[in-house]
């Protein structure tokens, strides 16, 4: 209830001072997705499933400060009480030359009562520094997190990360890119249990760092590969919580990039089609280890003798096309069309799975 109250408050609130600016500029999305997806809750035994969602985006630009209100709805066709609302609200501020950004943003899940465990509240900050040193370009940023869970307390947290990475153009149509980023997670609960016994302070220290290579094949066609690196310093991972069902935003539940180490392999490819349209094609492999957690050797039996270990491969394809209304304003329609399969193995049952989506979206931005 607490949940619903805060949502009809920020949305008051938001929607009052947006009409009462009458200096900015206004930029609107309204969108729709529809997906079939024949695993939409990750599962070993899966149930297929429309999902259809309605977004609403409203951005208002004063000066160098913005304001933002987004809006989702999704609905599953099979499963009407996963039913969810999203929203968010931001402001940022971007300093004359660009090279400052600042932001505080705000966002809020709502589900049905049967499934409003679900519902959490997340409050970030962040500041941005964008500098060049002689062919190279230069990010810094700080992020700070704090996220509660209105059914798991336990998993109430606040979060840390410093980040920074450089890039550099060739006159040969090559792009690197590098960077890094360290992580501080720390949970709010007194202390916790972890699989190899005994009690640990529930903080987790985290290292992600990846290197990655673009090259123009032609004017209309690029090749990029990435290299992704993480590890777990200390700490104490995400420990587990008994459940087994996820869907997309849920992985912070589910799978907190903070609570595995390991490595990634991505590469993609871009095409321009005739007609303008873009072609998007990309495979990924994923190894993660959960050193932290424990595995499901059944769907009731959980044991800590052994860890859990996944390897994940993701094959995409998306096409892409926008369609200019105005010419006088930047009124336009933008249509795609997406399939992606994932095949996750593990050694714990609840994270054998594999899934099949395709789906269509249509947004109009004005």
């Amino acid at each position: 209830m607490n949940s619903r109250i805060y949502s009809i408050k920020l949305f008051v609130l938001t929607f009052l001072f947006l009409s009462n600016i009458n200096s900015a500029q206004f930029y609107f999305s309204v969108s729709t997705d529809q997906e079939y997806n024949d695993n939409p809750f990750n599962s070993p035994t899966p149930f297929s499933s429309m999902i259809s969602s309605y977004d609403l985006g409203v951005e208002a630009y004063i000066d160098n400060f913005n304001l933002g209100y987004y809006g989702s709805y999704t609905m599953f066709s099979e499963f009407s009480q996963r039913n969810f609302l999203w929203h968010q609200f931001g402001l940022w501020y971007y300093s004359e030359n660009g090279s400052i950004t600042a932001g505080l943003y705000g966002e809020q899940r709502i589900n049905n009562d049967l499934y409003n465990f679900y519902d959490y509240m997340d409050f970030t900050g962040y500041v941005k520094y964008l500098f060049q040193l002689e062919d190279f370009y230069n990010t810094l940023h700080l992020n700070l997190e704090l996220t509660k869970y209105d059914y798991f307390t336990e998993l109430n947290n606040w979060l840390a990360s410093v980040g920074y990475k450089l890039s550099r153009s060739f006159e040969s149509g090559t792009t690197i890119i590098g960077g890094g980023i360290f992580s501080y997670k720390n949970y709010f609960d007194d202390e916790i249990v972890i699989s190899s016994g005994g009690n640990k302070t529930p903080y987790t220290m985290h290292l992600a760092y990846f290197g990655r290579i673009a090259q123009s094949i032609t004017s209309r066609t690029g090749l990029a590969a990435q290299f992704t690196n993480r590890h777990i310093l200390d700490g104490t991972g995400n420990y587990n919580i008994q459940l087994n069902q996820a869907y997309g935003d849920e992985s912070g539940l589910f799978d907190d990039p903070v609570s595995y180490e390991g490595y990634a392999f991505t590469t993609e490819l871009t095409q321009i089609l005739p007609l303008e349209i873009i072609l998007k094609a990309g495979y990924s492999y994923n190894n993660k280890d959960y050193k932290y957690q424990g595995i499901y050797t059944g769907d009731t039996t959980y044991t800590f003798t052994t860890t859990r270990f996944d390897k994940q491969n993701n094959l995409y394809v998306g096409l892409k096309k926008s369609f200019p209304l105005s010419e006088t304003s930047d009124t336009e329609l933008i249509v795609s069309l997406r399939y992606q399969m994932i095949n996750n193995s593990s050694n714990s049952y609840w994270y054998k799975y594999k899934s099949n989506l395709i789906g269509l979206n249509i947004d109009l931005q004005f």
